[in-house]
């Protein structure tokens, strides 16, 4: 048996190579979620700001858009905007009634007030003229009071939490973004603030308070159509209440239809006050009066 004999110099022959298997192309789509893949991999993470960082393109600040969070909230309905009772579930009351307790309290009236009578009343006194032909409006969008607050507050501009607020030039965004900054700020920093202690993002607590600020305009464009109802007094400025009260005979302003005092609401308190001086003044010891006569 030759162990050997095969040697360096022998050799065999190389296989031939394997012919190549035709791949199919890839699809369009495939190359397509691939390549949309490797480019979310890579991607730089998103950095989330918060509410008061968010600020709109301005001359000396970065330029960042600001999100419409009137539609960021779902979860309000639009009829929570014309119905007490739907508004109270989103305001964290129990029943109608507290919605309006609510709404007549400090936490709220007087921010609504100042705003009316500031910027809406003028306007909508102007829509209530018959013979006005132009577009009606009715105040700014609340998207666009939103950017406001927040364009006014960020970069410690305090253009709405300063103690000392110079109102010089203000348009009706900015009365309106004054007056939703002083609603969000007291409703939440404030013992009596129906959203006190609760852990809720400002842009929620905005949407919430300004819930009932449609339907007053609406309450209020309807005093001004009819301002001979009794009820349109509450919405009228000094100067705009109709003259038919102040031109009334007295006759008929008296108790009875009788002469005598007109009436009043507080006549009654008005007597219980004189009835208790009176009976005060009987138990305190007389003062001595000084005299002069007038030659």
């Amino acid at each position: 048996m030759d162990s050997g004999g095969g040697g360096a110099g022998s050799s065999e022959p190389s296989e031939p190579p394997k012919p190549r298997i035709a791949m199919p192309p890839i699809p369009w789509q495939v190359r397509r979620a691939h390549l949309e893949r490797l480019k979310a991999q890579n991607a730089p993470k998103k950095i989330t700001r918060k509410f008061s960082q968010v600020v709109t393109r301005s001359a000396d600040g970065p330029q960042e858009p600001a999100p419409d969070y009137l539609h960021a909230n779902p979860s309000v309905q639009p009829q929570a905007k014309r119905r007490l009772e739907v508004m109270a579930k989103y305001l964290g009351l129990e029943s109608k009634a507290a919605v309006q307790k609510w709404m007549e309290s400090r936490e709220w009236r007087p921010h609504w007030q100042e705003y009316y009578e500031a910027s809406l009343n003028p306007r909508l006194v102007r829509n209530a003229d018959p013979h006005f032909q132009g577009t009606k409006y009715a105040g700014p969008k609340f998207s666009e009071i939103q950017r406001e607050v927040a364009r006014g507050e960020a970069y410690g501009r305090c253009k709405y939490s300063n103690f000392n607020i110079d109102k010089t030039g203000w348009g009706d965004l900015q009365h309106a973004a004054f007056a939703l900054y002083r609603m969000t700020k007291v409703n939440m920093d404030t013992r009596n603030g129906i959203f006190y202690g609760k852990k809720m993002k400002v842009e929620d607590v905005q949407v919430r308070v300004w819930l009932p600020v449609p339907r007053e305009v609406a309450k209020a464009s309807t005093a001004l159509k009819n301002r001979d109802q009794p009820g349109s007094l509450k919405y009228l400025l000094p100067h705009q209440v109709p003259g038919k009260l102040e031109q009334m005979p007295v006759q008929e302003m008296t108790d009875e239809g009788q002469g005598g005092s007109p009436a009043s609401p507080t006549a009654e308190l008005d007597e219980d006050i004189q009835g208790l001086s009176d009976a005060s003044s009987e138990d305190r010891p007389a003062k001595k009066r000084k005299l002069t006569h007038v030659n």
